[in-house]
């Protein structure tokens, strides 16, 4: 009987036991690098979702930049195109809108516009677009700009015209209709007298009755067919027609259009005597010209919308004290005039517009 194993079965053992043990630590061994390149792969797989989240967030967020700029864009375009048309307008000019889109979709542009205190062509434009989401608004793209209104003509004549030191014009000078995109306002006695439209509303024009007025006052449109005097302190508060001559001998004399309407219309001359004034504030429309007596002194023309003179010119300033202003104010000297089937025909004394210094705000 052996108590011991012998050295052959000892090292057999011994051989066997190594043999095992290296077949596990190959198996372990194995099983870690599976580990670890799951674990790579997992990191890599959690990188590229993060980047592509990241790459499709900044698509997103391009998109949405790209779309509320060309919107904000469209809200300085939708200004110009407003500002060219006052007849619109319930105010004297377009004033800007809220919440105004172009689709259906949730993008908004708002538009504030406010006009220049001295130069009535030019206008202060802000225009702001933003996506609305959730009651939130994202996105938002604000740009401004100056919107001008050029050609804007103050004064239009039927002759040469050339600069003259007793004349002031605030605006551009038309000669006989050398001024591209405006044209002659074309009214007539028969639009207004003895009635015209509002849309297909007809009304009445009142007759002045008698050929001197003075101390005086109307409102609404009034005509004389004949050479008709304001003789000083004469107010009118709408359109004073004269199939005639429009003679203006004291101070004081004003005429004021209301919205859409002429101020004056002369089928004839318009003659001041010495020290006399005319105030008018819209278009004054004169067939023939307009002209200072051979005395007069002290005598005054200020015309704050547009002079359009058919014929002539401005005649007869022969002395210092005499003088003429005429400012453009495209929105006082806009016409919108209706026929009796309710068509209408719209006027402006200025052609085009421009836009000048858009930038971010």
């Amino acid at each position: 009987m052996r108590l011991f194993p012998s050295r052959t079965e000892t090292v057999t053992k011994i051989k066997y036991t190594f043999n095992h043990i290296a077949r596990g630590s190959r198996k372990g061994s194995a099983l870690l690098v599976v580990l670890f390149l799951v674990i790579a792969i997992s990191t890599l797989s959690v990188g590229y979702v993060a980047v592509s989240d990241m790459e499709l967030g900044s698509g997103v967020n391009m998109s949405l930049r790209v779309s509320m700029e060309y919107l904000a864009e469209s809200g300085l375009e939708h200004a110009r195109a407003m500002l060219l048309v006052p007849q619109e307008a319930s105010g004297q000019y377009w004033t800007g809108q809220t919440q105004m889109q172009l689709g259906l979709d949730d993008d908004f542009y708002d538009v504030q516009v406010e006009r220049d205190s001295d130069d009535y062509r030019r206008y202060s434009v802000r225009s702001e677009a933003y996506r609305n989401h959730n009651g939130e608004n994202i996105g938002l793209n604000r740009l401004k700009a100056e919107v001008v209104l050029d050609p804007a003509v103050a004064l239009w004549v039927g002759q040469a015209w050339s600069d003259n030191p007793n004349v002031t014009v605030i605006g551009d000078v038309s000669e006989d209709g050398n001024i591209e995109g405006v044209q002659w306002p074309g009214l007539t006695r028969d639009d207004y007298v003895t009635s015209y439209y509002v849309e297909t509303d007809s009304y009445s024009a009142q007759l002045i009755a008698a050929n001197s007025i003075e101390d005086w006052s109307g409102s609404g449109v009034w005509y004389y067919d004949d050479d008709l005097t304001l003789a000083g302190n004469v107010e009118v508060y709408g359109t004073l027609v004269v199939n005639g001559n429009l003679i203006i001998e004291g101070n004081d004399n004003t005429v004021e259009a209301m919205k859409n309407f002429p101020a004056i219309l002369v089928f004839g001359e318009v003659r001041l005597e010495d020290a006399a004034s005319l105030m008018v504030e819209g278009l004054a429309q004169v067939r023939d010209r307009v002209v200072f007596a051979e005395d007069a002194a002290d005598a005054h023309l200020k015309a704050t919308g547009a002079l359009f003179i058919r014929d002539g010119g401005i005649e007869g300033l022969g002395s210092v004290t005499c003088d003429v202003e005429v400012i453009v104010h495209p929105d006082l000297a806009a016409i919108e005039i209706w026929d009796s089937n309710g068509n209408r025909r719209l006027w402006s004394p200025a052609g085009r517009t421009r836009l000048d210094r858009i930038q971010r705000w």
